[in-house]
């Protein structure tokens, strides 16, 4: 027997109160350490109100909406964002990042026991969130299929071109249609 469900634009399944969203965001299972640390918001979530418990939807969409590329769960109990992670630093089998989430679903997996393992999840499909220097930006949205106008401030251009503006899109792939996007001037 077949069985289908939609994904609802509160991000749940019909039928269900799992986050739909989620899917196809694992990354893998680190060692936890160096650059993989991906502590640069909070730990633990359970000190933001608005996220009561840290199973794996719960963390994604935490560091999400703060504009972070990636969620990392450690010990069962700990999440952690951040912009980066490093492919190199140690990727485990999944089997040693098989700690029960603390609170939630405890059908997923919340990282390693103890802190020596973290497992990674993308937030979303996005580019990197653009940094201005010297210029402003119509939105701060940075997910696929993002356009986004940035505007030089006076005195100020784009190095590659001398415009003063310019429109660039978040693509498939992750990466901004033109990566130049800091002004210059004297």
């Amino acid at each position: 027997m077949q069985q289908s469900a939609t994904c609802r634009s509160d991000r749940t399944w019909s039928g269900s109160q799992r986050d739909c969203t989620a899917d196809n965001t694992y990354v893998g299972c680190f060692n936890n350490f160096g650059t993989n640390s991906l502590d640069a918001l909070i730990t633990p979530v359970t000190n933001t109100p608005a996220v009561a418990t840290n199973y794996v939807d719960r963390c994604r969409l935490h560091c999400l909406d703060n504009s972070f590329k990636y969620a990392g769960l450690v010990g069962g109990d700990s999440c952690r964002c951040d912009n980066v992670y490093n492919p190199y630093q140690g990727q485990n089998t999944d089997s040693l990042c098989d700690t029960h989430c603390s609170g939630g679903d405890s059908g997923f997996w919340c990282g390693g026991a103890g802190t020596g393992k973290i497992i990674i999840h993308k937030t979303a499909d996005q580019c990197s969130p653009i940094t201005t220097g010297h210029s402003t930006i119509n939105t701060t949205a940075h997910q696929v299929g993002a356009v986004v106008l940035i505007t030089c401030a006076t005195g100020y251009w784009f190095p590659d071109n001398y415009g003063h503006y310019r429109v660039v899109t978040c693509r498939q792939n992750e990466v901004w249609s033109n990566t130049v996007h800091v002004c210059e001037g004297t």
